[in-house]
């Protein structure tokens, strides 16, 4: 069962309504999608960020005709914090495939960060194709086993049952990666090789013997 969010329609859009609505606890959104006109709404801070931090993408829209359920398409945040200032809901129908941005969560500590190695994680999200029922709440991996040098792919991880993901089997989600010391680069590029003892000495001393 989907998650109910309390909605209202939002009669005026623009100007301080949206300032008055957030002072008031809610948020303002937008409704669109399969076909039908866009809807503004607000929704209560409280409900929407407690969907959102608990990676919620399917909930049902108490207030508007029909209660639709929808998926949360995109959250904005605020540029500094964390506060969530607005959200775009997209109508959903049960029995059709959708895509949607799932968070990847790394579990455990590699054994590769025991000695220099550093984790690097260049994907944080997943995009999935699935119905709205099995959409996953989050992409759990393991990577205790993860040792210098090595990654994980897209390839390397099962999708949850009726999950495919869309991204390339190539694409990097995490890493140990081993940082270069700049200074160690430098030096490596000026060090000079040694000169070999007596090599000029003879030179110079066979040129001194001609010119004399």
């Amino acid at each position: 069962m989907a998650v109910a969010i309390t909605t209202n329609i939002r009669e005026k859009v623009g100007g301080r309504n949206p300032r008055r609505d957030r002072r008031d606890g809610r948020i303002p959104a937008i409704v669109y999608g399969r076909g039908e006109e866009p809807v503004p709404v607000c929704v209560p801070l409280k409900e929407i960020e407690k969907a959102v931090h608990s990676n919620t993408r399917v909930v049902e829209l108490r207030g508007l005709p029909g209660n639709p359920q929808v998926a949360i398409r995109e959250v904005q945040w605020a540029p500094v914090g964390e506060d969530i200032v607005h959200v775009d809901f997209v109508r959903i129908a049960l029995d059709e495939v959708i895509i949607v941005s799932v968070s990847v969560d790394l579990v455990g500590t590699p054994k590769g960060i025991s000695g220099e190695g550093i984790l690097d994680q260049p994907t944080k999200e997943l995009e999935v194709s699935c119905l709205p029922a099995d959409i996953p709440e989050i992409i759990t991996i393991n990577i205790v086993e993860l040792g210098e040098g090595e990654e994980i792919r897209v390839k390397d991880v099962a999708p949850p049952e009726g999950v495919i993901f869309t991204a390339g089997p190539d694409t990097i989600i995490c890493r140990v990666i081993i940082p270069v010391i700049k200074g160690e680069e430098e030096t490596a590029e000026t060090f000079d090789m040694p000169e070999r003892i007596g090599e000029d000495k003879t030179e110079e001393g066979a040129g001194e013997t001609k010119e004399g």
